[in-house]
C-alpha cells in the first residue's frame, strides 16, 4: 500500500505517541466483527507494550475476542 511522505509514520516512537495521543480505537477480531473502544497504551509493559480497554457489558464482541489474536485500527 502507498502511504504518502508528509502522513507516513516513522519509528516506533510516533507510532507510540500517535497510539496514546488518539487512544480510541477499531478492535477488530478473527470473524471480522468491529468495535470502537477507549484504549489505553503501556508502551512499559511487555516487548512491545500492551492496550488495555473495556467492552460495555451488553456488548457480546468481548466473547469472541477473550484470548483472541486481534487488530486494533487507530485513525
Amino acid at each position: 500500500m502507498h502511504i504518502p511522505k508528509n502522513i507516513e509514520m516513522t519509528g516506533e516512537d510516533a507510532i507510540k505517541a500517535f497510539i496514546s495521543d488518539y487512544g480510541f480505537g477499531v478492535l477488530v477480531s478473527n470473524d471480522l466483527n468491529a468495535t470502537h473502544l477507549p484504549l489505553v497504551y503501556e508502551a512499559e509493559e511487555r516487548a512491545l507494550g500492551c492496550l488495555y480497554g473495556h467492552f460495555g457489558k451488553a456488548n457480546a464482541h468481548w466473547k469472541v475476542t477473550e484470548n483472541q489474536r486481534v487488530v486494533v485500527i487507530f485513525n
